[in-house]
């Protein structure tokens, strides 16, 4: 039969889950199958359709127009919705359309069509009908009663280049609410969601794409606002199968030197510090069996730094690609750059025709594509049309089709018609009248910018200015406890942010709570804060902005070891930029060491538990050399201090520095009191003498410990004394004493709420069950181990349970297990770039010696080798197995 090519509209279904219940009920699975079947054909066929191709319990459907496809979907739907499914429960199906031109060929079809709603559908929950972007189109002027459609966004289908903007069918009477599409967020990757489409750059994607392929190094380099960091991203999303290990933005627009890069990346790609190693050498080794592409943005400000740092990262990481944005090359042997320039726009300047310029002609340029774009997006009303293209042309030439000075311009659609647009550009921005080619951009920035807040009231004006006190984000609560005065008043806040919002200079994003987070591009950020630090007002604010943030960091410490630790353990993390700009302005602050001390006290957990070791060492260092930072007025909070810098000494195994920040502390807790603290403080260095086998004094100190906690009825102390007594009773090779210790000490903390400290305990109890072959006890308490750690996102101790559950499941006869398990924990302890003390090495070796003569060693390497692809919440599910 001849090939013939027909345009259809193109169903694919198929069942969520459908592998997991084959497996729960092979019994009563066939019946269910045949039943979705025929309910599915029967609907198709009624809606003038026709099934041509079942796989599995796939069904793909051609249709001759979008809207009987689109009835047909929301017909299946409440249809299987309705089905009583029996024991099995509810079929999910998931349900994809698109239209296309496709080959027909022995009542098959075949083309990138049949690709393309393959993907869509397989991006869906069980439950939800996608549609692409062009049947959205099709079925905008005649949708079927009951059905409305959402936009959900632009969808990156794996293996196709071209994404998809994809629209969700919202079925009256049935669930509409998914969790987020799959696509290229399961790929390992921090590139953060798009808002808007990208105009007037498919060649340049292209040939950034190309770039990436054949070189290492890409620099993308242009005037501020030409959008190159968008350009990198929208390049880069299509490629992140390309490598393995992930696709990881690093921004540097905060960062000042070249240690603060190698930390920046140490962060985002979550390398592990060490005690002897730099950051730089724990990069290098965490990158060199790496397969992964680093965009590092906004490099111009550290042009020399940023060369020292790819020039490593080159050299010694075969592996790795970097993309730099920055407005000038880095100079670097091997670099590719791509120019990139303004969007190409009409030159209003040099045209003399008497012919009115056409909307259908100027729509072909891309500024003025972007303008529309934007513009619409402010004003649904908008619209390019033959009145005012030559408006719309003239902004666009004027501002040199530089993207964010137009979609600033086109923010004003709001407000004002395009021809005042162009009035106000004609009178304010003299710098464009001469045709002054060589002018630089970003003065045009600049001028725009000056343009913009030219054109807020007064208190708009401070506030703009003041919330530059913030990176990162502000919240609501912050912004009216820190912005606020007799200029800007607190009642008038929301207001002003919605006029600041509705000019396109402050965006609103949702936090991890959904909760508004208020924030600004970083060109404006720049241009606000330059004006507020030559205010008269920027020492009194910058000191409301660091008192703010202590009384925050001083709130949240109690709630750190309490029940909602999750919670606030997310609120600091948010916040991190703030707290940072308060630790370097404490030279400009009244009373900075006593903030400084403070803040660093405060936030001491959180920095043990999730934050950047490395960064909290180095500060402590920092802070302790202040002048003046040994008065006695400090006493009190240098002695709290201490001990943060102490836990984190201890989290980097420098037990030298730990102990000695823990016997000051000590000191000081017994002159100034409360002395329980300074019993905590000895208990803190009781378990520092346990490694260094000292156990008879580290008996005395747990024991004071416990008698003291008892007397005084303080929990936390006996249970921290009651931990220690039970590596003690552990280590002397009483493990039924070991035990019950370490069970108490473990409901004590269980009780208060603290599950990081919980976890460290439940740790010691596994060992003791382990040692006793009560390996059903070991199991759950390792399950409630991960349980904790997971919630509070801790990922350092990741390997080590690996590790115990490996040894656990070989002591059940399970050694295929036990090498996926070490497989895992070897991978993961190399991404992290950790290293085994000398016991841990020798516990490890005899592990693996015990495991090489349970398995051949072809069996071994090809478990090990599966262990090290799985990802980890896999290998714990497998850990934790039974017999």
């Amino acid at each position: 039969m001849a090939a013939e090519r027909r345009t259809l509209t193109f169903l694919f279904t198929d069942i969520e889950g459908s592998s997991r219940l084959w497996e729960q009920y092979p019994n009563r699975m066939g019946e269910a199958i045949e039943q979705h079947d025929f309910l599915l054909r029967n609907t198709i066929e009624s809606q003038g359709g026709h099934v041509f191709k079942t796989v599995g319990d796939a069904t793909c459907a051609a249709f001759p127009t979008a809207q009987e496809a689109m009835d047909a979907a929301a017909t299946a739907q409440r249809r299987i919705a309705e089905t009583a499914w029996g024991e099995i429960g509810p079929l999910k199906v998931r349900m994809g359309l698109h239209t296309g031109t496709a080959e027909s060929r022995n009542h098959d079809y075949f083309g990138p069509v049949l690709n393309r709603v393959a993907r869509i559908a397989s991006s869906a929950h069980g439950g939800q009908t996608l549609l692409s972007e062009l049947t959205s189109q099709l079925l905008r002027d005649d949708l079927p009663p009951g059905i409305t459609l959402r936009e959900i966004g632009e969808l990156h289908l794996r293996n196709l280049a071209r994404p998809e903007c994809v629209f969700q069918a919202i079925i009256d009477g049935l669930p509409n609410e998914f969790p987020p599409l799959r696509a290229s967020a399961t790929l390992p990757n921090n590139l953060p969601p798009k808002s808007t489409r990208l105009v007037g750059r498919t060649e340049h994607v292209r040939e950034v794409q190309e770039r990436i392929r054949e070189n290492r190094l890409v620099t993308l380099s242009g005037a501020g606002g030409s959008g190159k960091t968008r350009l990198a991203l929208e390049a880069v999303t299509p490629l992140l199968e390309s490598f393995p290990t992930g696709v990881w933005l690093i921004e540097l627009v905060q960062v000042r030197d070249q240690e603060r890069i190698w930390e920046a990346i140490s962060s985002t790609i979550g390398a592990m510090e060490e005690m002897d190693r730099s950051v730089h050498d724990t990069v290098i080794h965490f990158l060199k069996t790496k397969s992964l592409l680093l965009i590092l943005d906004n490099c111009e400000q550290l042009v020399n730094e940023v060369f020292s740092v790819v020039s490593d990262l080159l050299r010694h990481c075969p592996g790795v690609k970097l993309v730099i944005t920055s407005r000038q090359a880095i100079g670097l042997a091997g670099e590719r750059v791509i120019q990139v320039k303004p969007l190409r726009t009409f030159d209003t300047w040099s045209y003399d025709s008497p012919l009115p310029l056409t909307a259908r002609e100027m729509g072909t340029y891309e500024a003025i594509q972007l303008f529309t774009d934007r513009a619409a997006a402010a004003n649904p009303d908008f619209a390019l049309t033959d009145e005012n293209a030559a408006d719309v042309a003239e902004i666009c030439f004027r501002l040199d089709g530089i993207p964010l000075a137009i979609e600033l311009a086109a923010a004003r659609a709001r407000v004002l018609t395009v021809h005042q647009i162009a009035e106000r550009l004609e009178n304010r921005f003299k710098l464009l009248r001469g045709g002054n080619q060589n002018l630089p951009h970003q003065q045009t920035l600049e001028a725009l910018m000056d343009w913009s807040y030219d054109l807020l009231t007064p208190a708009e004006k401070a506030l703009l200015l003041r919330l530059t006190l913030f990176a990162g984000g502000r919240t609501l609560e912050a912004i009216e406890e820190v912005c606020t005065d007799e200029t800007v008043d607190t009642f008038e806040v929301v207001e002003l942010l919605d006029q600041l919002v509705g000019k396109s200079l402050v965006l609103v994003e949702l936090d991890f709570e959904g909760q508004p987070r208020y924030t600004m591009s970083e060109s404006l950020w720049r241009y606000a804060r330059h004006k507020l630090e030559a205010s008269a007002e920027v020492g009194k604010l910058r000191q409301r902005h660091a008192e703010y943030w202590l009384k925050f960091a001083e709130q949240a410490e109690p709630e750190l070891e309490g029940p909602n630790s999750k919670r606030w353990f997310d609120l600091i993390l948010a916040e991190q930029i703030n707290f940072r700009f308060i630790f370097e302005a404490l030279d400009q602050l009244e009373r900075g060491t006593e903030i400084g001390l403070r803040l660093y006290g405060a936030l001491g957990r959180f920095w043990e538990v999730r934050g950047n070791v490395q960064y909290a060492r180095d500060l402590s260092r920092r802070l302790f050399q202040r002048p003046g930072v040994d008065s006695p007025e400090f006493n009190p909070i240098r002695a709290k201090a201490l001990i943060s810098a102490g836990r984190i000494a201890w989290c980097q195994d420098d037990n030298a520095d730990a102990e000695r920040y823990y016997e000051t502390a000590s000191k000081l807790y017994e002159q100034t009191g409360p002395k329980w603290m300074a019993v905590l403080c000895d208990a803190l260095t009781g378990f520092i003498d346990r490694g260094n086998h000292r156990l008879e004094l580290a008996r005395q100190r747990f024991q004071r410990c416990v008698d003291v906690g008892q007397a005084e009825q303080i929990p936390k102390l006996v249970g921290i004394g009651l931990s220690g007594l039970g590596s003690v009773a552990l280590d002397e090779g009483n493990a039924d004493l070991g035990r019950q210790l370490k069970e108490q000490s473990l409901a004590i903390y269980r009780q208060i709420g603290d599950r990081w400290i919980s976890s460290l305990i439940l740790w010691g109890v596994a060992e003791t069950t382990f040692k006793q072959n009560d390996f059903e006890a070991t199991r759950e308490r390792l399950r409630e181990l991960i349980e904790n750690i997971t919630q509070l996102e801790n990922r350092w101790l990741h390997p080590y349970i690996l590790k115990a559950l490996a040894h656990l499941q070989l002591k059940l006869g399970q050694p295929e297990l036990a090498a996926r398990l070490l497989g895992g924990e070897d991978f993961l302890r190399r991404n992290y770039a950790l290293r085994f003390t000398p016991r841990e090495q020798t516990e490890y070796q005899e592990l693996l010696t015990e495991l090489q003569a349970s398995l051949p060693s072809s069996e071994l390497d090809a478990q090990w080798s599966q262990g090290r692809s799985l990802p980890i919440h896999e290998l714990f599910a497998e850990g934790l197995r039974g017999m």
